[in-house]
């Protein structure tokens, strides 16, 4: 893999970067892979689909929409866990993202052997009937995919209900579910907001990807200002140097905000969008806590 930076002139100097999306560097997105990596919630999305395969004729599409893909971690992993004999036929996977650096490690995560099944689409959650794929070609999902409690991150007002509209537009109707992850820690009635403002990241991590590279975290700022948790993360990617010297490579200053919901108001977004809640499942990842709320079109 390619590094992304060259190393810095000693002369040089890296100036703190501010940026208002937490994967907005090829670090940052590489750095998102090392922390997010011990999620398990693939085998639940990989379970639903491969039955999902099992019970749909081989000359049937089956269209996945991983929302919010990220680097592929969801779809990199449901294309590797399906049945041998499918990899190749009906399935195909639309891995919608907003921040480019992600997308691009995505697909240079891609398998080769999966790279005909996997369109990855740099766009919104919050506009995707104006994808080509749905657009232009008029696809219906099978499956729908917003993990890791990504719903949170549409904090503004109204972001959330027009996801909702969203997915109820593309999802098929009566055979199409959507699978919206919310963390515990980020539903008012659990109690649990709080320990946003006390979580702290570890103080020092290496990267997997490349060799020299450590990245060191500190939380500047964290408090919840009117059912918006504000997260600054201070992120400095370093290059450990043959001599023992360590040079900075960036300097970044990474704002997160994310809404805290009440389930009622989740409920009452999705209906209003045409969506029905079909069941929710209570699930735990590494230290996360989640409801996974299940949705189909409400015909």
């Amino acid at each position: 893999m390619t590094i992304p930076n060259t190393t810095p002139a000693p002369s040089a100097a890296i100036q703190p970067q501010t940026h208002d999306e937490f994967y907005s560097t090829a670090y940052l997105a590489e750095y998102y892979d090392v922390w997010i990596g011990s999620w398990t919630d693939t085998e639940l999305y990989s379970s639903v689909l491969n039955e999902t395969v099992s019970r749909t004729p081989a000359t049937d599409p089956i269209i996945v929409l991983d929302i919010g893909a990220g680097t592929g971690r969801i779809t990199h992993a449901l294309a590797a866990n399906l049945p041998k004999p499918t990899k190749t036929s009906n399935v195909h996977f639309l891995g919608v993202d907003n921040a480019p650096h992600m997308l691009e490690r995505a697909r240079t995560l891609t398998d080769p052997s999966h790279a005909a099944q996997i369109s990855w689409i740099l766009g919104s959650a919050c506009d995707l009937t104006s994808l080509p794929s749905f657009r232009d070609e008029g696809l219906r999902v099978d499956m729908a995919v917003f993990a890791c409690g990504s719903i949170c991150h549409m904090y503004k007002p109204g972001q959330a209900e027009q996801v909702f509209r969203q997915v109820a537009s593309v999802l098929r109707p009566e055979t199409g579910r959507a699978y919206i992850s919310v963390l515990k820690m980020g539903l008012a009635e659990t109690g649990l907001a709080g320990q946003m403002e006390t979580a702290q990241p570890e103080g020092l991590v290496r990267s997997k990807a490349f060799g020299d590279i450590v990245y060191r975290e500190e939380w500047v700022r964290q408090e919840i200002v009117d059912c918006v948790w504000h997260n600054t993360r201070h992120i400095t990617v370093v290059r450990e140097m043959g001599d023992g010297t360590e040079t900075v490579v960036e300097d970044n200053y990474a704002v997160c905000r994310l809404r805290i919901f009440g389930e009622d108001e989740l409920r009452r977004a999705a209906t209003t969008a045409g969506l029905r809640v079909v069941e929710v499942l209570d699930r735990r990842n590494d230290a996360h806590d989640e409801l996974v709320f299940v949705f189909e079109v409400d015909s």
